[in-house]
């Protein structure tokens, strides 16, 4: 019967060591961009709408690692028919502040406005139905805008942990001995 009970005992520790391991396992650089990336995902196929009315609905969206660190990139195709694409790429480090853009409540899309210490993300955009067709314009801004499914209410929070967490991998790996 002590057998038993110790045997119970220890299965039970053993189950609530494993749990607590799992609960605090962090994801790699390359996990987390990859979390980022099936977030924006599930915007393709919705609708986006403003203030001022529908403007398309996302037919493209990822988030990939990027020389600079990461690039957001996404398709609408617009209500005349005609499509565009946008491109933030930034170096997660220069991240300020996370905070939502809430759209039209009609919009099933919310952004993410990402803000930047300084002009440090290229933007860019152009027409075509995909990455590369005409670049219409580049240039440094202080924001890059992140699109997410608005079903879920927590998702800015989610967001907002995950550039977190990718912010606090790349300060650790450009200075691994740096303070906390």
């Amino acid at each position: 019967m002590r057998n038993r009970v110790l045997v119970c005992f220890f299965l039970v520790f053993a189950a609530t060591s494993i749990r607590l391991q799992a609960q605090n396992a962090m994801l790699t650089k390359e996990e987390t961009i990859n979390y980022l990336n099936k977030k924006t995902l599930e915007s393709i196929g919705h609708k986006y709408s403003s203030d001022k009315g529908y403007i398309g609905e996302v037919t493209k969206a990822e988030v990939v690692k990027d020389d600079k660190g990461v690039k957001i990139r996404f398709v609408l195709k617009f209500s005349s028919g005609t499509s565009g694409w946008f491109s933030f790429a930034f170096n997660p480090m220069h991240i300020k502040a996370v905070r939502p853009y809430t759209n039209a409540s009609s919009s099933s899309i919310n952004e993410a406005s990402i803000d930047m210490i300084g002009n440090t993300c290229l933007y860019s955009y152009g027409s075509g139905e995909y990455y590369g067709y005409s670049i219409t314009e580049t240039k440094s801004t202080n924001y890059a805008n992140f699109m997410y499914l608005r079903a879920d209410a927590e998702n800015i929070e989610k967001i907002k942990k995950a550039l977190t967490h990718l912010q606090t991998l790349l300060k650790a790996e450009d200075d691994p001995f740096g303070m906390p």
